[in-house]
């Protein structure tokens, strides 16, 4: 399994790593002090799982989580409790308070899904419950604020998020962000002209710079 570690403190740093390595059966793909570096070197190895500070230089983790999008499960180390919250809102499986021993760091890398195992839903709380959203059951998401909305084959969830988390959950081959606003299942993309998309009879608008993308996926 390949790992990919932020972690600004150089000694930790080394420490996280050989313990991954030695301990733990995987092999780094990248380090870095801080994920701008990580932004201006694309790595030539996708990882498996990335193992992520929070407090860092030039761009937190939560920062980074919320910017970037992410296509494999996420660690956080930190040395704080408070950013728990916040960290949960996008695609981490634990969250790894330091110092954090070696049976700490294992049950944090057993979470890891295998590809065996992979979700084919989009976990939510909505109303104070628990949801299993089915990725086929998904038509199109929308943000509205400090929420989004996402719209199913069955009703519409208001969930307490930012579209930059759901995003970041979702897979790629199926789902594509086609407006700041607006992300759709490429699955029920059928009537489509310059600007907008119609699915299950609502109009989505679809910005310039996404419609090249968005042409190239719908005639593979």
């Amino acid at each position: 399994m390949n790992a990919l570690i932020f972690e600004d403190n150089s000694i930790q740093r080394i420490i996280l790593k050989e313990l991954l390595e030695q301990k733990c059966n995987m092999s780094i793909v990248g380090e870095f002090s801080n994920p701008l570096a990580y932004i201006n070197n694309k790595l030539i190895q996708e990882p498996d799982v990335i193992f992520l500070d929070i407090e860092m230089p030039g761009m937190t983790g939560i920062e980074f989580l919320d910017s970037t999008p992410i296509n494999c499960p996420v660690i956080i180390t930190s040395s704080k409790k408070e950013y728990a919250f916040d960290a949960f809102q996008f695609n981490v499986i634990a969250y790894l308070l330091k110092p954090f021993s070696l049976t700490e760091l294992k049950k944090a890398i057993s979470k890891i899904p295998s590809d065996k195992k992979k979700e084919d839903s989009l976990n939510i709380t909505s109303g104070g419950n628990m949801l299993k959203l089915y990725y086929n059951d998904i038509l199109f998401i929308k943000g509205a604020v400090n929420y989004v909305e996402i719209h199913t084959t069955h009703k519409m969830h208001l969930i307490y998020t930012s579209l930059n988390a759901i995003e970041n959950k979702l897979p790629k081959n199926i789902f594509m962000r086609v407006h700041r606003s607006s992300i759709v299942n490429l699955n029920y993309v059928r009537n489509f002209n310059k600007n907008t998309i119609i699915i299950n009879g609502n109009e989505i608008k679809v910005s310039h710079s996404y419609k090249p993308l968005l042409l190239e996926k719908i005639q593979q």
